[in-house]
């Protein structure tokens, strides 16, 4: 696949198209909301497959197929293909100066993030607010975030500095970005160019999230006796797990602070 993957638009909208009827006769009802970023799903995604093919044999035994696993690979590679599309219009009729700023300012958002989960690792405000922000992946949510950092640089200075971050320069520099981001906002429907291709996109996600999931419950079965639970672990979503371990650490301290 890799010699082979899509380059172009037409392209990418060949491979999405593979899977178009059954995603458009996915009820909007059961559209799932995204619980982690696109890459990040893809990329565990891509790994669950390579598991599977791995250890194909004593999934085999409890139901697990090659054309399930092949299926789950073609949704993959559409919901790839669909985010990519999704990316490609919302630059659309954009000049190139635009769409520059637009990825500077995701750069600097993953900065941020990977740094803001650093500082406020032991502020449960801090934290919640950073899960606030992990939500949307629109440009308006873009706008918003660096809004909400500029906050978190200011209110949280003394944390940011103890990792060598200049919250005054990095708060300037997202209120910088926030604001010229506006200005592109006022001047654009948004939401009429990005409604089609997103949807396309999260109708593909939950599709694959289903078949990702079914995966999981085969191999928690095939491999139920592993003491280790190494082989079942690698069905299993990490990102998912780092979070729910955040969040219950969170609670725990949030009781402690409340029995006190």
């Amino acid at each position: 696949m890799a010699e082979n993957r899509p380059r172009t638009l037409e392209e990418h909208q060949a491979v999405v198209a593979k899977v178009a009827d059954l995603a458009e006769a996915l009820p909007t009802d059961a559209i799932r909301e995204l619980d982690m970023p696109i890459a990040t799903s893809i990329d565990e995604w891509l790994a669950v497959i390579l598991a599977a093919r791995e250890n194909y044999e004593p999934l085999s035994k409890v139901g697990v197929t090659h054309a399930m696993i092949d299926h789950f690979e073609k949704l993959v590679f559409a919901l790839s293909s669909g985010q990519t599309i999704w990316q490609m219009e919302r630059r659309g009729g954009r000049n190139e100066e635009t769409a520059a700023m637009i990825d500077e300012a995701e750069k600097l958002r993953n900065y941020l993030t990977d740094a803001a989960e650093l500082a406020l690792r032991n502020n449960l405000e801090g934290q919640r607010r950073l899960e606030t922000m992990r939500e949307g992946d629109g440009i308006p949510d873009l706008v918003s975030d660096l809004d909400l950092f500029t906050l978190l640089l200011t209110e949280a200075r003394p944390l940011f500095k103890a990792i060598c971050i200049n919250s005054d320069e990095q708060a300037n520099k997202a209120a910088g970005m926030r604001d010229s981001l506006r200005k592109v906002l006022a001047e654009e429907d948004v939401a009429k160019a990005l409604s089609g291709s997103k949807e396309m996109r999260d109708r593909i996600y939950t599709l694959a999230k289903e078949k990702q999931q079914e995966i999981r419950m085969f191999a928690s079965f095939a491999f139920r006796g592993d003491k280790t639970n190494k082989r079942r672990g690698l069905f299993a979503s990490s990102y998912l797990r780092k979070r729910d371990r955040r969040a219950r650490a969170k609670a725990a301290a949030a009781a402690t602070t409340t029995q006190d």
